[in-house]
């Protein structure tokens, strides 16, 4: 199994570079609110350099990451899907939760750490904690989390987790509509019935009916239904 260097992280980096696409970055600079510089490398070439990277000593890789860009810091987080002891898993992604730093970030990542849904108990109190946080991304990710692995659980504890949330960044609110906007899909009458309690800020109530009527998976009579619940 490689163990990497800094020699053979130097030519990760370099390989990074090589599938850079300017016309590509400056369109993803337009879309994606990054504190680090964003090289313009698409996600297949991103996806395939993590599962590579997944089959050698990934401890030794995480340890060389210097989080000089958008994408390094991206492939990182894929990595970590590679873990298998949830244990190892919620240590590491600790170490990783303060470089989220945009929608991109969290969201092209979250999806793939599929250790959460086989471990739902172990890991519902972190992902709780990081839901209630004030931070925006790290609520975000938290958010992202239920969305991705705690529908099939107990809805009205996600709901009261979205009535408590703290954070009110933009990409926070969001996350808690689309969070909501999927539930309609899920379990329509019970997310209704939340939704006409009218607990929730206007923007997250109207963003979350919105995001469900523009979906495939909502019939048309509900979305005639939803229409009449904005705020």
């Amino acid at each position: 199994m490689l163990i990497w260097t800094r020699s053979s992280y130097q030519k990760y980096l370099e390989e990074l570079q090589n599938n850079r696409e300017e016309e590509y970055r400056l369109f993803q600079e337009k879309i994606i609110t990054s504190k680090s510089p964003i090289l313009g490398v698409r996600t297949p070439i991103l996806d395939k350099l993590a599962k590579k990277i997944g089959k050698t000593d990934i401890f030794s890789f995480l340890a060389l990451v210097e989080n000089n860009s958008f994408e390094e810091t991206l492939v990182e987080g894929m990595v970590l899907a590679s873990i298998k002891e949830k244990e190892v898993f919620l240590k590491e992604f600790k170490k990783y939760l303060p470089k989220i730093d945009s929608w991109a970030t969290c969201d092209l990542c979250m999806a793939r750490y599929k250790i959460i849904g086989k471990h739902k108990d172990y890991f519902y109190s972190s992902i709780q904690k990081w839901t209630l946080s004030k931070d925006t991304f790290t609520s975000r990710v938290g958010l992202v989390l239920l969305m991705d692995y705690y529908l099939d659980t107990d809805l009205e504890e996600v709901f009261s987790l979205i009535e408590k949330m703290k954070a009110t960044g933009y990409y926070a609110l969001m996350a808690a509509s689309w969070l909501l906007s999927v539930a309609l899909v899920k379990d329509y009458d019970k997310t209704v019935s939340f939704l006409s309690r009218n607990t929730l800020s206007v923007f997250v109530h109207n963003k979350a009916i919105q995001k469900a009527r523009e979906s495939r998976r909502i019939t048309k009579e509900q979305k005639e239904a939803l229409l009449k619940l904005k705020r």
